[in-house]
C-alpha cells in the first residue's frame, strides 16, 4: 500500500499518489458524513494530475544542477587564471635560482610588477646582484697582487695556458717577457721596505701604462714581473721590453728621494722557444739571468745575442 502524501485536519481528507495509464495523479479521498446523524454517506474521490508539479520539480533540479555546474566552471577558470598568474613568475624566479646555482650569476628574474610578486622578484634580483658583486670581488682579489694591483702568479699561469692554446689554434705567435729589478735588495737594505714597496708600485704602473690592453702584466713574485703578449712576434715584443726598460731607468722611484732602479729582461716566443708554459717561462727566465750576467739593464732575446 502507498503511504499517504498528506492528511487533512481531523482526518477530513487523505492524498495518495497513484498512476493511471502511466500518468501520475494525486488521489484525494474526502469522506461525506451526515452532520446531523453522523452517518457516512460516501467518499468523494478527486483525481489531480501530478505532472505539472513533477515537471516543475524536474525543472528546478535541472536548473539547480546547471547553476552548480556553471559555478564550478567559473571557480575552476578563476583558479586556473590565478594559478597561471602566480605560476609563471614563480617559475621565472625558480629558473633564475637554478641558473645561479649552475654558475650564471648574471641571471635575473626579469619580472616587473607592482604587487607582492613584483616585490619578491625585486628582492631576489637585488640579492643576486649583491651576490654577483661579492663573488666577482672575491675572484678579483684571488687573482690580484695586493701591493701592485697587477695580476698575480696564479692568474699568470692560467692566462698563459689559455693563450698558448689559442695560439696553437690560430697559428699566431705569442711572446713572454720576464723582468727582474736589478739590485733590489740594496733598495730595501738602504732605504727600507716602504721605499722598496713604492718602487714595486711605480714599476707596476709603468707596465700597465706601456703595454696594450690585450697584454697581461703580472707580478710573478718578489721583484720579478712577467708580461704575456698575445699575437705578438719577437721583434714587436723586443720593442715593448726595451720601452719598459727605458721607462724604469728614467723614472724616479722613491718617496721624497731621488731613487733610481733598472731592470733586466728575457724574452721567449711561442712556438720557437717552446710549446708549453713551462718551456716558455724557463727560456725567458734563462735569458733574464743571461742579461744579469751581461751587466744588467738590458734585454736578451736568445741564448747568444743582446737586444
Amino acid at each position: 500500500p502507498l503511504e499517504p502524501l498528506a492528511a487533512g485536519e481531523d482526518g477530513a481528507f487523505v492524498r495518495w499518489p497513484v498512476l493511471l495509464d502511466g500518468e501520475p495523479f494525486d488521489a484525494v479521498f474526502c469522506p461525506l458524513v451526515n452532520e446531523a446523524g453522523g452517518a457516512h454517506l460516501g467518499t468523494l474521490v478527486l483525481l489531480v494530475s501530478a505532472r505539472p508539479l513533477l515537471d516543475t520539480r524536474a525543472d528546478a533540479r535541472r536548473w539547480n544542477l546547471f547553476s552548480t555546474s556553471v559555478g564550478m566552471l567559473v571557480s575552476t577558470l578563476l583558479a586556473l587564471l590565478l594559478a597561471t598568474g602566480l605560476a609563471r613568475p614563480i617559475q621565472h624566479v625558480a629558473d633564475a635560482a637554478t641558473a645561479m646555482r649552475k654558475g650564471d650569476l648574471s641571471r635575473r628574474t626579469g619580472i616587473r610588477r607592482q604587487d607582492a610578486i613584483g616585490d619578491m622578484a625585486a628582492a631576489f634580483d637585488g640579492m643576486a646582484e649583491s651576490l654577483q658583486r661579492h663573488v666577482e670581488e672575491i675572484h678579483r682579489l684571488a687573482v690580484t697582487d695586493d701591493l701592485t694591483g697587477l695580476s698575480n702568479h696564479r692568474r699568470f699561469k692560467e692566462e698563459l695556458e689559455r693563450e698558448i692554446m689559442r695560439a696553437e689554434r690560430s697559428g699566431s705567435p705569442l711572446c713572454l717577457i720576464f723582468l727582474d729589478l736589478d739590485h733590489f735588495k740594496r733598495v730595501n737594505d738602504t732605504h727600507g721596505h716602504d721605499q722598496g714597496d713604492e718602487v714595486l708600485r711605480v714599476v707596476a704602473r709603468l707596465m700597465r701604462d706601456h703595454v696594450r690592453t690585450v697584454d697581461l702584466p703580472c707580478r710573478y713574485g718578489g721583484e720579478e714581473f712577467v708580461v704575456i703578449l698575445p699575437e705578438t712576434p719577437l721583434d714587436a715584443a723586443v720593442v715593448v721590453a726595451e720601452r719598459l726598460r727605458r721607462e724604469v731607468e728614467d723614472r724616479p722611484m722613491g718617496k721624497g728621494i731621488d731613487l733610481r732602479v733598472t731592470v733586466s729582461a728575457g724574452v721567449s716566443v711561442y712556438p720557437v722557444d717552446g710549446t708549453t708554459s713551462d718551456d716558455l717561462l724557463k727560456t725567458a727566465d734563462n735569458r733574464l739571468y743571461l742579461a744579469k750576467e751581461r751587466g744588467r739593464n738590458c734585454v736578451v732575446t736568445d741564448d747568444g745575442d743582446d737586444a
